[in-house]
């Protein structure tokens, strides 16, 4: 794999975490850090450089985060093995999405993307590319997708819920 973080720590001071790892990743927008948890996450990047951190050097991943850079927006957005680790990025207990509550701690987290991360290149590498949106209700894949006017995905699953997927018709 070929990709470059933009920025990874090395975490000292005590014993338990001496020597682990922070990822991090800058932004200037939007940070959506409930975008990495659940079945096909749809930012997976972050997770991706921990889950390959974790199997091909050395030190474990401790945390994950986004580190937003905006002109009076600065903050650190993420999820950690443990509390302190980086300035404001909680535990899995302490984050807001419903999602989170389905991991029992950072391992089951790791696994589950490892996992789920390794499901989708399967898929990618064996040529499928069934329509298959992840949220069936708003079907806010299709948004942006080219072949609507050839696609049949609302006579499955109806209309979008809140009109996320545009109307259908080419603009």
């Amino acid at each position: 794999m070929n990709a470059k973080l933009d920025r990874m720590d090395r975490l000292t001071g005590n014993e338990k975490v001496n020597g682990a790892r922070v990822i991090l990743d800058y932004k200037t927008g939007k940070a959506n850090v409930g975008g990495w948890l659940g079945a096909r996450p749809d930012e997976p990047q972050l997770p991706l450089y921990a889950v390959a951190r974790d199997e091909n050097a050395g030190g474990e991943v401790a945390a994950v985060a986004f580190a937003r850079v905006k002109a009076g927006e600065m903050e650190f957005k993420g999820i950690a093995r443990e509390e302190g680790l980086i300035p404001e990025v909680g535990t899995l207990v302490e984050q807001r999405s419903a999602a989170a509550k389905q991991y029992g701690s950072w391992e089951d987290l790791l696994s589950s993307w490892r996992r789920e991360l390794e499901a989708l290149g399967r898929e990618f590498a064996a040529g499928e590319a069934r329509v298959d949106p992840k949220d069936k209700r708003k079907l806010a894949t299709c948004r942006y997708c080219e072949v609507k006017p050839l696609c049949r995905i609302y006579e499955r699953y109806g209309a979008p819920a809140d009109g996320d997927a545009g109307s259908g018709e080419p603009e």
